[in-house]
């Protein structure tokens, strides 16, 4: 997981090969966290960083089922656009 230094309790997960999803929560609801977005990235996703100067996060991946393998991408949150 990445905490966000842009937004006070936005989190992000990535999932493994079964789960190649990157997915944005927020611990500013009443109960349990909340997703916010998602993306499937068609790949595993190995780590995740935010950026300290835009809102921008950086995720790198490993094997996929189909498609390119071991990437590194940029996404603009929120509209996740690479």
């Amino acid at each position: 997981i990445a905490w966000s230094p842009h937004q006070r309790g936005v989190f992000a997960s990535g999932g493994g090969l079964g789960d190649p999803v990157i997915r944005f929560w927020s611990t500013q609801t009443p109960t349990a966290p909340a997703p916010r977005a998602a993306v499937n990235t068609a790949a595993q996703v190995c780590n995740l960083a935010w950026s300290a100067h835009s809102n921008e996060l950086v995720s790198t991946h490993g094997y996929a089922h189909t498609g390119p393998q071991n990437q590194v991408m940029l996404w603009r949150y929120p509209t996740m656009a690479r």
